[in-house]
């Protein structure tokens, strides 16, 4: 296996940085480029050393460095490293890696490192994803569910639910292979009860997927309804700035805006979009076609009327659209009288002097559920979609049972549902999907 390097921190500038080497000949390509007291060989494992590190070929000092040395198997990666820390800015560490690739290492790919860790059983692939959750949280919650799945949570209880079913597998295959003697094995009943448990653990997993989710990509909440009911108003209230142009004038808002913000630990996006109406000029046809669809994407709507007008044909038109969404009716300019009757339910707010703001964020806040984050969360649409399919075959096997089918049959539905787990925590994995999946970390890590 090659041995690679790369720049671990982000571009810019600042105090330091660090470029790691990976490999087989990791300690080799870097005494060739180190300056030290002694040799890199002579290093024991996990200490630092100062030194410079020097252009392979001239001879030139080109930083001084502190070396940090890992030897295999106790390493990220599993391998030998070498963790060099360099002064900060731009060249430094372009001039470290330069040479090392001069001295023999090659530049790793987008998210090497970790994938080669997996690969060398210092972790799994949910723990691999995890990692890129923790590297990209956006909130101190979302890095708390990271952790906990990075850390194995997640992980040890997907294994579990395997090793069940493991022993479901074996009873059955027991029971093939020894039908003509007379020994005792555990009843189809048994072996229904241990599915149905493992089935509704499963289901309880796929339940908070959404949760998770909207945890880590964030909650989208779009705001719609008629030109001119506040809606712009609203979206800069939630975002406690004017990011917004607000005019009394129907239909300023022409495209999608969009801003971030955080609600009891989750991260929530919040798109202010163009009035609903027969467009106007093609620029605002642009502007209501996109509003369309992030209406689709959206997680919660936030349908705006004017309380201080009565209900129109209009506003009837655009409810019709969501209302099958989930949705907060918000009757808004409060402060001017409210006139409308219908939505006896609506949230009565005024988004100009914030009156009624609190009680939206207690109903956003409600939606979110945040006292379910300290349950596991599975966080990726490939987890959701491969406990989907091992659900499918436990029930199969459950059915299986019910109906009195051969025990072949259902130990091939149970046999289906393990190889689905284990494909969720790598162990079966095609290289296409590593390959997407390790695509997404940066190079360094």
């Amino acid at each position: 296996m090659d041995t690679i390097a790369a720049i671990a921190t982000p571009p810019g500038r600042g105090a330091i940085s660090m470029v790691r080497v990976s490999g087989p000949h990791a300690l080799q390509i870097g005494e060739r480029v180190f300056e030290g007291r002694k040799r890199i060989r002579d290093f024991p494992p996990g200490t630092f050393h100062h030194g410079f590190i020097l252009d392979p070929d001239t001879g030139r000092k080109l930083d001084e460095v502190v070396v940090l040395v890992y030897h295999a198997p106790h390493s990220f990666t599993g391998e030998d490293m070498l963790e060099i820390t360099t002064h900060g800015g731009l060249i430094p560490a372009r001039r470290v890696l330069r040479a090392l690739i001069k001295a023999g290492a090659r530049m790793a790919e987008p998210g090497e490192f970790t994938r080669r860790a997996m690969l060398n059983g210092k972790m799994d692939l949910i723990q691999a994803e995890s990692l890129l959750d923790l590297i990209d949280a956006k909130t101190e919650a979302c890095a708390d569910v990271a952790l906990k799945n990075l850390t194995g949570e997640l992980s040890e209880r997907i294994k579990k639910i395997r090793e069940k079913l493991l022993e479901v597998s074996m009873e059955l295959e027991l029971s093939l292979d020894f039908t003509d003697q007379d020994l005792i094995f555990p009843s189809h009943e048994k072996i229904k009860k241990t599915l149905e448990e493992l089935s509704q653990e499963i289901k309880e997993m796929i339940e908070r997927w959404n949760r998770g989710r909207m945890l880590m990509e964030g909650m989208r909440i779009v705001i719609t309804g008629k030109p001119n009911v506040g809606k712009s108003t609203l979206f800069n209230a939630l975002l406690s700035e004017e990011k917004a142009i607000v005019t009394e004038e129907p239909g300023t808002t022409r495209d999608v805006l969009e801003g971030w913000i955080e609600i009891e630990g989750f991260p929530v996006k919040v798109f202010d979009t163009a009035g609903l109406r027969p467009a106007e000029g093609k620029v605002e046809k642009i502007g209501i076609e996109r509003a369309k669809r992030v209406l689709e994407s959206a997680d919660l709507v936030l349908f705006v009327v004017d309380g201080s007008q009565e209900l129109s044909q209009e506003d009837m038109e655009i409810y019709e659209e969501i209302k099958e969404k989930q949705h907060l009716i918000i009757i808004n300019k409060c402060d001017l009288g409210c006139r409308i009757k219908e939505f006896p339910g609506g949230l009565r707010i005024s988004a100009l002097t914030h009156e009624g703001m609190d009680r939206l964020h207690e109903e956003i806040k409600k939606l979110l559920n945040p006292e379910e984050l300290g349950d596991i969360l599975i966080t990726h649409e490939r987890h959701y979609n491969a406990l989907r399919t091992a659900l499918q075959y436990i029930e199969e096997a459950e059915k299986g049972v019910e109906e009195g089918r051969g025990e072949e049959l259902i130990a091939e539905d149970v046999k289906f549902a393990r190889e689905t787990l284990s494909s969720l925590v790598g162990e079966i994995t095609s290289e296409e999907i590593l390959d997407e999946i390790f695509s997404n970390f940066c190079i360094g890590k």
